[in-house]
């Protein structure tokens, strides 16, 4: 398993994310977590899976949304929301297939994210600002069980 540090957002970067982009928390069985932007997201998988030796579980998550929208172990799909699946799912069985440079990603640094307030991220009323145009067709009432 080999040690990747993934390059950290600015705070201002990643308030310009938050305000304008899709992004996913995720956690990991390694007790490692991470904020990524969603366009990163089979990059982010087959990275980390790579890094853990693909014995990671992954879960998934979007802003305002309880319930994981992906889980995976290393990059295999083992859990999903329905839409986000359709999105990846050929996207990612060809990253896996394909020896092609990933891109280069960056994560949220944590810790600044977390001293961020609501009114700079702006969450009103408990939602992203964005949240029906990026996220509500995620938010279905089929959710993937946790096993």
């Amino acid at each position: 398993m080999g040690k990747i540090e993934y390059p950290k957002y600015t705070k201002k970067e990643m308030l310009e994310i938050v305000q304008n982009e899709p992004f996913l928390f995720v956690e990991t069985s390694l007790d490692d977590f991470y904020i990524i932007k969603k366009r990163d997201l089979i990059d982010f998988i087959i990275s980390e899976s790579y890094r853990t030796g693909h014995i990671a579980k992954m879960n998934f998550y979007f802003p305002g949304i309880d319930e994981p929208v992906l889980i995976t172990f290393g990059w295999f799909i083992h859990k999903s929301n329905p839409v986000l699946e359709d999105e990846i799912i050929k996207p990612l069985i060809f990253a896996q297939n394909i020896q092609r440079k990933l891109r280069k990603i960056k994560v949220f640094d944590n810790d600044i994210f977390n001293n961020m307030s609501a009114k700079e991220m702006g969450i009103h009323n408990g939602k992203i600002k964005n949240f029906n145009s990026y996220y509500k067709k995620y938010n279905i009432e089929s959710k993937i069980e946790i096993s």
